[in-house]
């Protein structure tokens, strides 16, 4: 039985950079030295349409055993100095780490591609303390240390 178009097309989204652009073993590996020489990558520097969130990738860990951390970022906000001043801040609503290989750049594109499409269809949790928001647990109706939390009836 083949795959509806709608699926098909889906399915191939998440198997493609960009439009037109597949995630072959070679873009991925251009893609992942260029994320190594600039040790983090940020969306706020490639592109202006990062107002409503920000991902950041970040090579970390040890020269042995390198990983990339994946962040997506909330909305710019102000946050109050003890000066008086104001100090503009993305909230960190969920993040993960990922094997510096072709293969852990794929996984943390995936799992951005998906993060990003939850942030959009069903925001942060509601009973997170501000300034910190994050997203909600799969199937559930806060995030996990909210739900961990109210389970143990803190």
């Amino acid at each position: 039985m083949a795959m509806p178009d709608l699926i098909q097309s889906v399915a191939n989204s998440f198997l493609e950079l960009t439009q037109g652009t597949s995630a072959t073993p070679a873009n991925l590996k251009t893609l992942l030295e260029w994320i190594k020489r600039r040790s983090t990558a940020c969306t706020d520097g490639w592109s202006r349409k990062s107002a409503e969130m920000a991902v950041r990738i970040k090579k970390c860990g040890s020269n042995k055993k390198p990983e990339l951390y994946v962040a997506l970022d909330g909305p710019e906000m102000a946050r109050p100095l003890p000066n008086g001043r104001t100090w503009m801040a993305r909230d960190e609503i969920t993040y993960k780490y990922f094997p510096t290989t072709e293969d852990g750049l794929l996984r943390a594109i995936v799992f951005l591609k998906k993060s990003i499409h939850k942030f959009r269809t069903e925001g942060t949790c509601d009973t997170c303390e501000p300034p910190t928001k994050r997203l909600k647990a799969d199937g559930m109706p806060k995030c996990e240390d909210c739900m961990m939390t109210e389970a143990i009836g803190f």
